[in-house]
C-alpha cells in the first residue's frame, strides 16, 4: 500500500481528537462536571484529573507532531504525571483498593506487592522524567 499523506493525516487528527476527548470526559469526572454511577469511581478526584490531563496532553501532542518541542514537553509533562500517581498510590493508597495476583500469597504479602510495583513504576517515570530534563528538547544524547 502506498503512503497517503492525507490519510495519515486524518488518521493522526482522529487519534489527537479521541484521545483530547477522552481525558476532557476524565477532567470533566474528576472536577464534578460529569457524574459516575453511584459507587462507580473509587479513585481520589485529582487521581482521575492526573489521568485525564495525561490524554488531553497526549492528544495535543499528537496533533502537533511536526513540533518537537511539543513532543519532548508533553513527554516530560506525562512522565511527571505518572511519576506522581505511581508514587502516590505506592506510598498513600488505601490498602484495601492494592492486591497483587499471587494467588499463592497472603493477602498483605499481595497489597505489598502491589505498592511496590507502584511505586517502582513511579520511579522509573522520575528517573525517565530527570534523563528528559537533563537531554533536553530535540536531543538524543550529549557528548
Amino acid at each position: 500500500m502506498d503512503y497517503d499523506p492525507r490519510l495519515a493525516r486524518g488518521v493522526r487528527a482522529a487519534m489527537a481528537l479521541t484521545s483530547f476527548l477522552l481525558g476532557a470526559f476524565m477532567l470533566g469526572l474528576a472536577l464534578g462536571v460529569v457524574s459516575p454511577a453511584e459507587g462507580a469511581l473509587r479513585t481520589p478526584g485529582w487521581l482521575v484529573g492526573i489521568g485525564g490531563l495525561v490524554f488531553v496532553v497526549a492528544g495535543i501532542a499528537v496533533a502537533l507532531q511536526h513540533r518537537p518541542a511539543a513532543g519532548w514537553l508533553a513527554a516530560m509533562f506525562i512522565l511527571g504525571c505518572g511519576a506522581a500517581a505511581g508514587l502516590w498510590i505506592g506510598l498513600y493508597a488505601d490498602p484495601g483498593e492494592i492486591s497483587g495476583g499471587v494467588p499463592l500469597l497472603s493477602e498483605s504479602a499481595n497489597t505489598a506487592l502491589g505498592r511496590a510495583a507502584f511505586a517502582l513504576g513511579g520511579l522509573l517515570c522520575l528517573a525517565l522524567l530527570a534523563w528528559g530534563l537533563w537531554l533536553g528538547p530535540g536531543r538524543q544524547r550529549r557528548d
